[in-house]
Order: C-alpha cells, then structure tokens, then sequence
C-alpha cells in the first residue's frame, strides 16, 4: 500500500508478506492426506473494519513457461469525503519485479470486469500490463462490514489468468497461471 498504510482512517489495509516461497509439510483434510513437497507459496494479509465496496482480486504463481508470481488487487477505497481507485499489482519474473501502484503513478488504460471475466490494462512509464482471469468454480466467504462479518463475497482459488508485459510495443512477459485466486466484487 506504499505510503497509504501510513493513513489511520483506512477501512483495509493490505500487505503482500511473500510473493513467492517454498511451501512443504501437510495437512489432513477429513480423512485424506495432502501433501507439500518444494511447492510455491504466496502469503498476504488484510486487515481493519470493512473490506472495499467494490475490487478484483487476482493472484496467481502456476505459471506454464517461466517461474513467475503475480498479484493485483484495485479497490474503490473510501478517505473521508471522497473515494478513489486504488491500484496494487506485481509481477514478479525470476528475481525482477515489476509494479504498478496508485502511488508510483501508474494509471488504468482499460478496465471491463464482470461477475466472471477480468480484462484490465495498466500503464506506468513505458510498460503496460494486461491481466485477462476467468472466474472457475467459486465459494462463498465471509468479510468485514464496520467490524461485523456480515458481507458475503465470492472466491475462486481455480481462475486462469494470463498476464502479458510489454514495454512500448515489445512484448517481455506473456504466460497463463492456472489454479489462481480470483475475486471480483462489484
């Protein structure tokens, strides 16, 4: 969230912990065992009084032709007597990061979303990244409304999201993750 977190009267604070790690141990899940072995992690964590009104949500790390982790999140945040559109996003290729943020300028080129479907475009300098997701099977979850769990929102953690990076007209970075988290809330 950059210099927002340092902001007291935030409804939701969001910080990205790991964008990428190595996950291995297991758990049980009624009767059956899952395990982990050198798999890849993303950790995050949200907090404060109410989730946004409105955002997507994607993340994804299983991607088919380079190690890659991705995440992006835009929100209608409220402060105070007026809202805006803010904007966390990283890619992440190898051990380059690139990031498109409300407070590193970057902008919205084009944004169409519904219940299923992303397709956003955003610009910082002279790199644009598209993110197209597709919503697959989703479960309903639970968030804050003023401190009460009282709002229900929708979540796939099976989406596919392709991701493609160009500076200028030069394509970087164009690959799918499946199995990705997907939430869009209007």
């Amino acid at each position: 969230m950059g210099p927002f977190s340092y902001i007291p009267s935030m409804e939701c604070n969001h910080a990205i912990l790991s964008m990428e790690n190595t996950a291995q141990g297991c758990i049980n899940i009624n009767q059956d065992k899952i395990t982990f072995e050198q798999d890849i992690g993303y950790i995050e964590k949200d907090w404060g009084s109410s989730f946004p009104k409105s955002y997507i949500w994607c993340q994804g790390n299983n991607f088919k032709k380079e190690k890659a982790s991705f995440m992006l999140s835009i929100a209608n945040i409220p402060f105070k007597i007026f809202q805006f559109r803010g904007i966390i996003c990283a890619l992440l290729i190898g051990n380059k990061e690139f990031k498109f943020t409300t407070y590193n300028g970057s902008k919205i080129q084009e944004y169409d979303s519904n219940r299923h479907l992303v397709n956003i475009t955003l610009k910082r300098g002279g790199y644009s990244l598209n993110i197209k997701a597709k919503k697959q099977e989703e479960l309903k979850l639970t968030a804050p409304i003023k401190g009460k769990m009282e709002k229900e929102i929708f979540e796939s953690i099976s989406s596919v999201v392709t991701v493609t990076l160009k500076r200028k007209d030069k394509v970087i970075f164009c690959d799918t993750s499946t199995n990705c988290g997907l939430e869009i809330v209007e």
